[in-house]
């Protein structure tokens, strides 16, 4: 930090003599002329300053340092006021076990996907993932031991997609991902990807290993699946359901619907 100031927190008012401290940011030829460093604060910690100088032939003229001072308060004030307003916005979309984004913002972020394929973008995967026999963790090793789960997992989840796709926590052992693409076996193998890294998982909570944890995972695309985020989600549940039914541990995608032949 380049202003005494801001190191310390206080103000740094050169009068009489020329500044022997030489903050970087004075110009050298107001080092010998009365200045005053005012820091703008948020939360106790710097984000600016005021800096102020004045000649020494000005009729005595100085700044009014009590108006000063409430200047650089207000100033922080506002900044803080907006740092609080991003924060809120932020922990409505995130869920705070995980750290990965929630059903809300998923709900959003379906929509606007769905839009841009109306402007002619491309289409993409939705991938529900749900972790096998997860009440039975809770009740054997504690909910310690399944918030350890659910973090790891978030974690492998996170990893598996792109900057330009995303993932997010349903809510309970549910999780979702939207892969940016719209071909079956792509896909395919990124949920399968997401399987066996969550299988290869060695998670340890309360000083003891868990057993070895697997998900099973349903695959929708859309628009082939569905002409709208609700239809999609569904079919994805409805893949998800059959791999739960089917044994647990694996993707699969929705049954082909049948037409009816009148």
């Amino acid at each position: 930090i380049d202003c005494w100031a801001l190191r310390g927190g206080e103000v740094h008012n050169v009068e009489g003599e020329p500044d022997s401290l030489n903050c970087p940011h004075v110009s050298v030829t107001h080092h010998k002329q009365p200045h005053v460093c005012v820091p703008i604060q948020v939360f106790n910690k710097p984000v600016g300053l005021i800096e102020l100088a004045w000649g020494r032939s000005t009729d005595g003229w100085a700044p009014e340092m009590p108006l000063v001072n409430t200047v650089a308060e207000k100033i922080g004030l506002a900044f803080g006021n907006l740092r609080l307003r991003e924060e809120l916005s932020r922990q409505a979309l995130i869920d705070p076990l995980t750290g990965l984004h929630n059903r809300r913002w998923l709900e959003t972020c379906l929509k606007e996907r769905v839009a841009r394929h109306a402007r002619g973008g491309l289409g993409f995967a939705v991938l529900i993932i749900d972790i096998d026999h997860f009440k039975a963790i809770n009740d054997r090793y504690g909910h310690d031991a399944g918030d350890a789960a659910l973090q790891e997992i978030a974690r492998v989840l996170a990893a598996s997609v792109r900057d330009s796709e995303a993932s997010a926590r349903l809510g309970g052992e549910e999780f979702t991902i939207l892969v940016d693409t719209q071909d079956f076996s792509e896909a395919m193998a990124v949920a399968e990807r997401v399987r066996l890294s969550v299988q290869a998982l060695r998670i340890r909570a309360n000083d003891q290993d868990l057993p070895t944890v697997t998900v099973s995972i349903g695959v929708a695309l859309y628009p082939h699946h569905g002409s709208g985020v609700t239809e999609v989600l569904g079919r994805a549940d409805e893949a998800l359901y059959a791999s739960k039914h089917n044994g647990r541990n694996q993707v699969r995608l929705p049954a082909p619907v049948s037409l009816a032949v009148n």
